[in-house]
């Protein structure tokens, strides 16, 4: 099964069936996971460039290591408690963010 087909299994299918990183980056550049709950996945060590997250739920998923240039964040629903941990040493700029506007 290739890598954005597991991903879009579902979190628990992705975080035990993902390879680990092992210095490689795994390869999800330019794919589409718009709408998706991804929320708990692990990716970690991804090369996510250009890669379109738009309206996702990513409460609590990590990033550590990943690239995330160009990558589109629109609109989706992140709850990161401490950025060191879900994103060190990620490569995140440019990446596109869109937020709903506030409502009153």
């Amino acid at each position: 099964m290739d890598l954005l087909n597991l991903v879009k299994c579902g979190v628990r299918a992705w975080n035990e069936g993902r390879p680990k990183f092992e210095g490689t980056k795994l390869p999800l550049q330019g794919a589409s996971l718009d709408g998706l709950d991804l929320a708990g996945a692990d990716f970690s060590g991804c090369d996510l460039s250009g890669a379109s997250l738009e309206d996702s739920i990513l409460t609590r998923a990590r990033f550590t290591g990943a690239t995330l240039a160009a990558t589109d964040f629109s609109y989706a629903l992140a709850e990161i408690p401490s950025p060191n941990q879900c994103l060190r040493k990620a490569d995140i700029v440019p990446a596109s963010t869109t937020f709903p506007p506030a409502s009153s």
